[in-house]
């Protein structure tokens, strides 16, 4: 049996997370309380308001889960997953893509136009933008 790491993030606005998370090509289910799978297809005693499968992971793999705390989500990882996905990653890139997400609404919502975007080769994203 997996033992399960909780992530604490910064992560705050449900529906940037939703589709962040589909961005980065996951399905997922959402709800309060959603039952959270093993490898073996048993409910363990966790739950999450947002679930990554297992099965769009691989064969061995559990349920990822992120679960509202307070005004933010933690991510719900067994140890697993954490070392086959390489958590720090996949929280890197989970919270860049909310981020960008999050800014664009954010420029839209006051009025402003994205003129230009620019990817570092370190990955950083650079926006332009004016009213």
């Amino acid at each position: 049996m997996s033992h399960y790491t909780t992530i604490t993030t910064k992560l705050i606005a449900v529906e940037t997370i939703k589709e962040a998370l589909k961005e980065m090509g996951f399905s997922i289910k959402c709800g309060e309380n959603l039952p959270l799978y093993n490898y073996m297809g048993d409910k363990i005693s966790k739950t999450a308001d947002i679930v990554i499968s297992r099965q769009q992971l691989n064969s061995a793999s559990n349920d990822i889960g992120l679960k509202k705390v307070g005004n933010s989500y933690e991510i719900i990882i067994s140890d697993y997953d954490s070392a086959k996905i390489k958590t720090k990653n996949f929280v890197k890139d989970l919270t860049q893509k909310y981020a960008y997400l999050h800014v664009k609404k954010e420029l839209a919502r006051t009025n402003f136009s994205i003129m230009k975007e620019y990817v570092l080769e370190d990955g950083t994203i650079q926006i332009m933008a004016e009213r």
